[in-house]
This record gives structure tokens, C-alpha cells and sequence, in this order.
């Protein structure tokens, strides 16, 4: 007579608390196969676990491809590309993009290896030559002769690539970080247009952003008094654009988007230094005049110097700059003659 298959009756233990990745998920399931498998007898039993114990040594590569699929960020469409664009020229303080420094580093140290080891080709290819064995290269490590071209080509084109990497790291390095209103703005508009494909490749988030993996392409060098007006909203407002449509852009019932106007706020700049200009000059003259106290005249003096300080370091960075020093200069003169004359 026919003996059966014993039946299965080893069983795998397996702490279910101590597996927390996503793939591990599968394993699960296969112990809880193995375990069903003693109720069966036969073939029938062996097979299934068979199967199950295939599971549990299978590599989890395919279960976590499956998983960052799964988790993968949706790829901007073209549409939401244009929209991003459109959104984007608006004012060019909103171009924004990242750094990438990471990459751009280790761009620069894979060709860097691959330098290395071209240079160490080349110098085992120059030393053979040296040595008379031209003909025995592949015996001492080097390249046949025929390939002397292709590895000249190489390098030059390795050399060429480094280069390019270095330059531009250097130059990313040198653009400034965007402004904290404009950062504020795409936090703002991310939830509530196509922005969010855009805000989440930048790195924004409900977090907010690291300003420092981000750089601003086209923003120009700005006053404090333009940086002043950047970080209060209600002065935003006051240098609008004109236009209704190019002046803001309504996001939702109670915030909007103010594109406010350079042009106005270079205006309002010149007329600061100059009302400055004709107090500094103006102060001088009537304190020297009307007061009659020596005291009160050093006081005075030595007051109108520190207001002086303080108005020439604010207006170092300006286009006025050279006006308001020659000013500077001027009313010092006038303190110097009108304290001999009296």
C-alpha cells in the first residue's frame, strides 16, 4: 500500500510587531499560508507551502517598486506646466527655482572619478610607449593603439564636462535667495491654483520653506527701503500697479496678490533722500543761528553728526549716493565757517 506525505506540522514564528516596511506586508501573508497549511494533507499541503516559503525568500525589489509607484508624486502635465509659466511671468521676482546643489556636487565628483581614471589609462598608455611595449599594451593593462583617438576624445570631452559643472556650481552659488514675500505669495496661491505642482517641486510646503534651496534668477539688488516695503503688506499695497487687472490678482474673497510698482517705489526713494538732503542741510544752519549756548551747540552738533551717520550708511547702497555724500560734505563746511563766526 501507498504511504501519504506526513502532514505539515512545522509551523514559522514570526513576530508580526517587528515588520513595518510596506513590503514586508507580503511576508505576512505567507506566514499565515504556512500556518494554514497543516490543515492539509498530501500534495496538496506541501505545495502550498511551497509556495508561501518562495514568497518569504523572494527579494522585496519588486514590492517596493510597487510601493513608490503607488507613492510617486503625480508629473506635471504640460497644462499645468503652461499655467506654472503664465503664473510665473506675472513679475519676475516670482521666478523661483531650486538649487540643486546636491546634484550639481555629485554631477561633479562622478566626472571627477572619471578623470581619475582616464588620467591613470593615459599615464599607463604614455609609460608603456616609454618602455618599448607598444605592441604588448593589453599585457601591462592599457588600451590597444588603435583606441589612442577615442581616449583623447574622451578626455577632452570629460575635461569639457567638469568644466561646465564647476561654472555652474559657481554661478548658482552667486544668485541671491527669493524674499520671504515672495515665498509667502506661493505658500499663499499653491492651495488654490495649478501652483501646487510647482510649490511642491520647490520644496514649499505648509511648513514653509528653506529660502537657502532656492534661488531668484532675476531679482535685482534692492535698497532697504525697497526690502522695507517688501515685508509690509499695507506699503505693498500703496505702490500697486495701475492697472486693476496687472495690479493684483485675486486669489480667494479676502487675500490678493499685489504686484506693486518699481517704478513707484524708486519715486518715493528719491523724495526720502531728498526731504533728507534739505534737513541735513537746512538743521545746521537754524541750530547755529538760533542757539546762542555752546552747549546746546555741541549738543546739537553732535547730534546732527549721528543723524548724519545714520542717513549716509542707510543711503551707501542707493543711486543717490554720491549727491547726498557731496551734500554731506557741503553742510560740514557750512558748520565749520559758521562756528568761526561765532
Amino acid at each position: 500500500m501507498l504511504i501519504s506525505p506526513p502532514r505539515v506540522l512545522r509551523t514559522l514564528s514570526w513576530p508580526e510587531k517587528c515588520i513595518q516596511r510596506p513590503y514586508d506586508q507580503r511576508k505576512i501573508a505567507a506566514l499565515r499560508q504556512c500556518t494554514k497549511a497543516r490543515a492539509y494533507d498530501g500534495e496538496e499541503g506541501s505545495d502550498q507551502l511551497y509556495n508561501s516559503m518562495r514568497l518569504l525568500r523572494a527579494p522585496p525589489c519588486a514590492a517596493i517598486q510597487s510601493h513608490e509607484f503607488a507613492t510617486m508624486p503625480r508629473q506635471a502635465s504640460p497644462f499645468d506646466l503652461s499655467e506654472n509659466a503664465n503664473w510665473m511671468t506675472q513679475d519676475r521676482d516670482l521666478w523661483l527655482f531650486r538649487r540643486y546643489e546636491k546634484l550639481h556636487i555629485f554631477n561633479i565628483l562622478s566626472l571627477q572619478q572619471r578623470l581619475a581614471t582616464l588620467e591613470q589609462q593615459l599615464e599607463r598608455n604614455v609609460d608603456a610607449e616609454w618602455r618599448g611595449e607598444g605592441e604588448q599594451r593589453a599585457a601591462v593593462g592599457c588600451l590597444p593603439k588603435s583606441q589612442d583617438n577615442a581616449l583623447v576624445t574622451e578626455i577632452q570631452t570629460a575635461v569639457k564636462a567638469y568644466d561646465e559643472a564647476l561654472l555652474a556650481l559657481a554661478e548658482i552659488s552667486r544668485f541671491q535667495c527669493p524674499a520671504v514675500r515672495t515665498v509667502k505669495i506661493v505658500e499663499k496661491t499653491m492651495y488654490h491654483t495649478n501652483v501646487t505642482t510647482l510649490a511642491r517641486e520647490l520644496g514649499i510646503n505648509q511648513q514653509g520653506a528653506d529660502r537657502t534651496t532656492l534661488l531668484a534668477i532675476a531679482t535685482p539688488a534692492k535698497s532697504w527701503f525697497h526690502k522695507y516695503i517688501d515685508k509690509s503688506e499695507w506699503l505693498s499695497s500703496l505702490f500697486t500697479e495701475a492697472s486693476a487687472c496687472q495690479g493684483h490678482q485675486k486669489i480667494n474673497e479676502n487675500d490678493l496678490f499685489y504686484k506693486y510698482s518699481e517704478s513707484k517705489i524708486r519715486k518715493a526713494e528719491f523724495g526720502m533722500i531728498s526731504a533728507s538732503l534739505c534737513l541735513v542741510q537746512i538743521l545746521p544752519i537754524a541750530a547755529l543761528t538760533l542757539v546762542t549756548n555752546r552747549t546746546w551747540r555741541l549738543v546739537i552738533m553732535l547730534f546732527l553728526i549721528l543723524i548724519v551717520s545714520i542717513l549716509t550708511s542707510l543711503f551707501a547702497n542707493t543711486a543717490r549716493a554720491t549727491n547726498f555724500g557731496a551734500v554731506v560734505a557741503y553742510s560740514a563746511l557750512i558748520i565749520v565757517f559758521l562756528g568761526k563766526g561765532n
